[in-house]
């Protein structure tokens, strides 16, 4: 005999039925992780294992052979510098500078652990305490907010000592410190750069692994990084120089490579850098992201807004002649226009990028920044 149904039982029932469906959701959501709605189920990891094995590590591993052969350089002249060794050791020194630019711009995990930014190129140099540290033979590098260390040492001493060949030859020879210094300050440079090639070994892993878009994920951390490198571009290899930052008053000795005289150069192999983690390696990179989601502005595609406004760069950075020294002087409107278009990106980058992928600005501003 069927028995009616009461409305309590009716309830209890209903109760039941709504309790094992809230079971069955949770267990196929258990079963398969959602996506980061934001990136439309875009699979990350092959993005950041591209990243990682073709552009991060081989940038640190070309620096540090450029670093290697740039110590032999200077070892080779210790014992008696001439034309012929002075102008190796600055081509070698050159290719070194140029190439941290490409190493630079990843600046999270072992490199922000060991502050290469730091140690590499704080610059400008400070030419007085540099040449306290060179007389007392000083080689503690410790101090990381020192601006007497680093790439702008080694420029100090190649480049730094008379405007003259004949008489920056004859200083090194009468003053083995010189030489000594700059060996020491390589030794330590490549001392903490061959830990961060180990590091990354392991830190890899976890690298490719982290595949959502928080604070400390890995997309996070490159969004952060290509922000945090490009206003360094845009504020200390350009903005302060050209007097944008102090009204129109220039600052032609706050130039990166201020002896060598290759600053623009410097700049422009930040800017291809910056640009080339933008678009990642065979498809994969941030350009892809963007358009995987279809980000626009202004009724156009955001990546080609951004890879457009990097070919505007190019063009304004082109124009400006090397020592950007003497240029911010010389040239004041034209490198005025190239720091406008450095800010132009930025907004683009900074505002418009994270914002559709989810991603925060977590670094700090510095106060002169402007988007």
């Amino acid at each position: 005999m069927i028995l009616p149904l009461s409305k309590v039982n009716i309830f209890r029932i209903g109760a039941l039925l709504f309790g094992a469906l809230i079971l069955l959701f949770n267990s196929s959501c258990k079963d398969k992780p959602q996506a980061d709605p934001c990136l439309n189920n875009y699979e990350l990891q092959p993005l950041l294992i591209q990243y990682a094995d073709s552009l991060i590590q081989p940038s640190y591993a070309e620096l540090q052979e450029d670093l290697q052969n740039l110590e032999q350089s200077i070892i080779n002249m210790q014992s008696n510098a001439d034309l012929s060794k002075l102008q190796e050791a600055r081509s070698l020194f050159r290719e070194a500078y140029n190439q941290w630019q490409f190493a630079a711009i990843y600046e999270f995990g072992p490199a922000e652990t060991h502050a290469l930014r730091n140690r590499f190129n704080n610059f400008p140099l400070n030419e007085s305490q540099a040449r306290a540290k060179i007389d007392a033979e000083d080689y503690d590098f410790s101090d990381l907010s020192a601006y007497a260390q680093g790439l702008p040492a080694i420029d100090f001493i190649l480049s730094g000592l008379a405007e003259q060949n004949d008489i920056v030859i004859d200083s090194l020879n009468g003053n083995p410190k010189y030489l000594a210094y700059a060996k020491e300050v390589i030794v330590h440079l490549n001392l903490h750069l061959t830990e961060v090639i180990s590091e990354w070994s392991t830190y890899r892993e976890g690298f490719i692994s982290s595949t959502g878009t928080a604070a400390g994920e890995s997309i996070s951390l490159l969004v952060n990084a290509i922000n945090e490198h490009f206003e360094f571009i845009k504020r200390n290899k350009i903005g302060i120089p050209s007097g944008a930052l102090s009204l129109g008053f220039t600052n032609p000795t706050e130039v990166e490579a201020f002896y060598s005289g290759f600053s623009v150069e410097l700049a422009e192999s930040a800017i291809k850098a910056s640009e080339a983690m933008f678009k990642g390696r065979s498809g994969e990179g941030l350009e892809e992201l963007l358009r995987h989601v279809g980000a626009e502005k202004n009724n156009l595609l955001l990546a080609d807004l951004i890879i457009n406004q990097y070919s505007e760069i190019r063009f304004e950075m082109g124009q400006i002649d090397d020592p950007l020294k003497n240029s911010v002087d010389q040239q004041t409107d034209q490198v005025l226009r190239a720091f406008n278009s450095l800010n132009q990106q930025v907004i683009h980058l900074k505002s418009d990028m994270p914002s559709v992928l989810c991603t925060s600005i977590t670094y700090v501003d510095n106060p002169s920044d402007s988007d």
